[in-house]
């Protein structure tokens, strides 16, 4: 396994608070990470969000409106502000909108841009789980009637999910029928107790073994899965919550990840932060807040919104 963080007994307020702190100093230049890619400033953004909702660090020191006034900014030109946004991912935007909007800001880049995702997207129809997320969102935040609830396809995935010969692709289909069958937690993922009984089998196995290949980002997925089959009293979850602290460093993001970043130069360095540190630890952050806070789950988005 990787080497140890900050504390391996940590509370998760205390691993947010630093998270909080690394996330809006990148954001404002420190680091010398540079000036962030729109994308990455929209990760930084909900990682402040899951820290402040998720995981009850401090909301008076203004960090996520700080952010959040950097992203209206960076919008404030729409034709850049649009094109921009066509790069980064759907549903990232689409929460970083609900963020917004719940602290009273608008931008009419973003707004306008919400609206042509709801527009391109079909009012009814089940669609796969791929697309729930989208749609999801969307209903969440007032533009799409919603998603008919989607089936985990038992066949193929009791095909599919040998809980010794789980690849990439099948733990990613996995998480995401589970996540589109249960909105999110929000319903129980099936009538079959038979079904239910292997997702609860799976879930653990998968998560531990991305563990072990030090996979976070996939193994964050695999335990955000885990509340959503409401496996919260299986003593992996609480282990999987404990490893992806003990990953935090000093400076406040997580993953020792100096195996690949190895030999990049200092601008490669730079971009690296977007491209690994950062969304690392917003994973991590998500999985961490949605395991060991059963009230918050980020998609759900904020009541205010």
């Amino acid at each position: 396994m990787a080497g140890q963080g900050v504390n391996a007994v940590d509370t998760t307020e205390g691993a947010a608070a630093r998270a909080s702190d690394w996330l809006a100093g990148l954001a404002a230049g420190a680091d010398g990470a540079g000036t962030p890619p729109l994308a990455g400033l929209l990760e930084v953004l909900v990682g402040c969000w899951i820290c402040e909702r998720g995981l009850a660090v401090e909301a008076g020191r203004g960090r996520l409106r700080t952010v959040a006034g950097m992203v209206v900014r960076r919008l404030h030109v729409r034709a850049h502000g649009h094109r921009a946004l066509l790069r980064c991912d759907a549903a990232l935007v689409l929460v970083c909108a609900g963020i917004l909007r719940a602290h009273g800001y608008r931008s009419a880049t973003l707004e306008s841009f919400i609206r042509d995702v709801a527009a391109s997207l079909p009012t009814r129809g089940r669609g796969g789980p791929d697309l729930f997320p989208v749609r999801f969102l969307l209903h969440r935040l007032g533009l799409h009637p919603g998603p008919v609830p989607c089936e985990i396809g038992a066949d193929a995935l009791l095909r599919e999910t040998d809980p010794f010969r789980g690849d990439e692709s099948a733990m990613r289909s996995f998480a995401s029928q589970v996540a589109a069958a249960t909105s999110y937690g929000r319903t129980v993922c099936s009538r079959d107790a038979a079904l239910r009984e292997r997702l609860a089998m799976v879930a653990p196995v998968w998560m531990l073994s991305c563990l072990r290949e030090y996979d976070l980002e996939l193994a964050a997925l695999l335990l955000r899965t885990m509340g959503y089959l409401k496996l919260r009293r299986d003593r992996v979850l609480r282990e999987g919550i404990d490893f992806l602290l003990e990953q935090q460093q000093p400076s406040g993001r997580f993953g020792f990840l100096a195996r690949d970043l190895a030999g990049l130069r200092a601008g490669a360095r730079r971009g690296a932060v977007w491209a690994l540190d950062v969304p690392i630890t917003v994973c991590c952050l998500w999985a961490i807040a949605e395991a060991s806070n059963p009230g918050f789950v980020l998609l759900q988005l904020d009541r205010t919104t």
